[in-house]
C-alpha cells in the first residue's frame, strides 16, 4: 500500500482491490496495523469505501519507473506484483493508478520501466 494512501486513510474503513475490507488502525514508519472487516464487496459499495491498491508484502517485485516531469526526469521507486517480474523489455503494461510504462530491463533485483502516458 503506498504512503500517500496510508496518511490519507488513517483511521478509516477502506477496501484492498479484490481482496477485502480493513479498517486502518495504525501507522508506524514502514508498517501499518489494520483490523479485518469483511470480504464482502458489497459492504465496501454500500458504504462507499475507497478502494486501496495493494501488493502482499511477501510476494513482490521492485520496479523503479522513469517519468518526464515538466524539464526534468523523475525515477519513482516502488513495488509490484511478482508476474511483473515475468515481463520483458519492450512489453507495454499498464499500472493501476499510475499510468502506462514500457519495460526497459527486468533482472532478479528489479524491473525499470519508462512512463509513457497516463
Amino acid at each position: 500500500v503506498s504512503k500517500n494512501d496510508l496518511n490519507r486513510l488513517k483511521d478509516q474503513d477502506v477496501r484492498f482491490l479484490g481482496f477485502a475490507n480493513f479498517r486502518i488502525k495504525m501507522i508506524d514508519d514502514e508498517v501499518f496495523y489494520a483490523e479485518f472487516i469483511s470480504k464482502d464487496s458489497e459492504y465496501a459499495k454500500i458504504h462507499k469505501l475507497p478502494i486501496v491498491q495493494w501488493v502482499p508484502a511477501t510476494s513482490y517485485v521492485k520496479v523503479e519507473v522513469v517519468k518526464p516531469e515538466k524539464d526534468k526526469l523523475e525515477n519513482i521507486k516502488g513495488v509490484a506484483e511478482n508476474e511483473v517480474g515475468k515481463l520483458r523489455a519492450d512489453d507495454k503494461v499498464q499500472f493501476y493508478r499510475f499510468g502506462f510504462v514500457r519495460i526497459d530491463a527486468v533482472s532478479e533485483d528489479i524491473v525499470k520501466a519508462y512512463f509513457t502516458h497516463d
